[in-house]
């Protein structure tokens, strides 16, 4: 009996893929209530930005989002922004930040 072995080419990029999340996970498992962020005197640990990441990825997916979509975001600077952009990326979806800030108006110089 033989066994089909991946491509060395293809293990080594499914190894690298989804770095972020794996970093995360990681963390989560081995720390899972050290501090991962710290936004405005509340902290986020480990394994709630593991927990809620997967939260976002898990409501993404019901409508439809997949691999190589684009997601644009228009929020704040916050723990949020962070748990979108991993939740995106647990897809393999590609978060796309947007300003929330209209641009200045061109007004003429008199």
């Amino acid at each position: 009996m033989t066994t089909a072995t991946m491509d060395p080419v293809a293990e080594l990029h499914a190894a690298r893929r989804n770095h972020w999340n794996t970093w995360v996970a990681t963390h989560a498992e081995m720390n899972p209530d050290g501090e991962a962020l710290r936004y405005l005197g509340q902290t986020t640990t480990w394994s709630q930005l593991h927990e809620r990441s997967g939260l976002f990825a898990d409501a993404l997916a019901r409508r439809g989002v997949a691999r190589g979509d684009r997601v644009m975001l228009i929020t704040l600077n916050n723990p949020e922004f962070v748990e979108a952009v991993l939740g995106i990326n647990r897809l393999g979806a590609i978060a796309v930040p947007v300003n929330f800030r209209p641009p200045r108006p061109s007004w003429p110089t008199w």
